[in-house]
């Protein structure tokens, strides 16, 4: 027997062992076969962004360090009146002063008129001048006599002509729209009624009346068309005042 023979024994039964052990191995259900290692997630933003159990973060979403912080949007809208907001070059009310009011409508509204709005550049409205006298040019009836009136007031003057032979000024009162004048000598006399055109009446001369009518005028109206004595009763009667 030589010395090889004791190992090649010991190989053959370490072999024949293991051949058992493996075969009772795999015919023994209650082994535990060693599970595969698990898979590791893939990081965001890798070639495979569709892996199962990903989570994909948005970059709009992350905190920029130093950033100040989004301002939160308020609920509904809000609405805001016109009246509230200063305007541009506007004295500032004075201390103590009480609001303004509000036009009636809608509250927390001001309505603000278009023609309360001063317009730059536009012209100042002339104002009427209620204290100037009416002014009226007519003749008589006949066509003999030419009559110019003014009336202010209680007052009246009129101015009475005929080329060549008659030129008499009258004064005297308008009471109530009724004329009375008559000339400094008296030989000339004149009355009417104001009306809403003119003025109708008769004038007097040494007796002999003729009925006139007069229409309402105004002194460079009258000027322009030939009647200059219109200007010079409305004088007249500013000089009597």
């Amino acid at each position: 027997m030589t010395r090889i023979a004791p190992t090649l024994t010991l190989l053959a039964v370490a072999a024949l062992g293991g051949g058992m052990f493996v075969a009772n191995a795999i015919n023994d259900p209650t082994s535990t076969v060693p599970a595969a290692p698990a898979a590791v997630a893939a990081p965001v933003g890798g070639s495979d962004p569709a892996v199962a159990g990903g989570t994909q973060i948005s970059l709009a979403d992350l905190p920029v360090v130093g950033a100040p912080a989004a301002p939160t949007a308020p609920t509904g809208g809000t609405e805001v009146a016109l009246g509230d907001l200063p305007v541009v070059g506007a004295a500032p009310a004075a201390p103590g002063a009480a609001p303004a009011v509000p036009a009636t409508g809608t509250p927390g509204r001001t309505e603000i008129s278009l023609a309360d709005i001063t317009v730059a550049g536009a012209a100042t409205p002339a104002v009427a001048d209620d204290g100037a006298p009416d002014a009226f040019a007519g003749r008589t009836t006949d066509d003999k006599y030419s009559v110019a009136v003014a009336v202010q007031g209680d007052r009246a003057t009129a101015y009475v002509c005929r080329t060549g032979s008659v030129e008499a000024w009258l004064s005297g009162t308008a009471t109530g729209g009724t004329l009375s004048l008559q000339s400094a000598s008296g030989r000339t006399t004149l009355t009417g009624t104001v009306g809403a055109a003119g003025v109708d009446g008769s004038v007097t001369i040494d007796g002999v009346k003729s009925a006139y009518t007069a229409a309402a005028t105004d002194v460079a109206t009258a000027a322009g068309n030939g009647r200059p004595d219109v200007g010079r009763v409305v004088a007249r009667l500013g000089d009597a005042g």
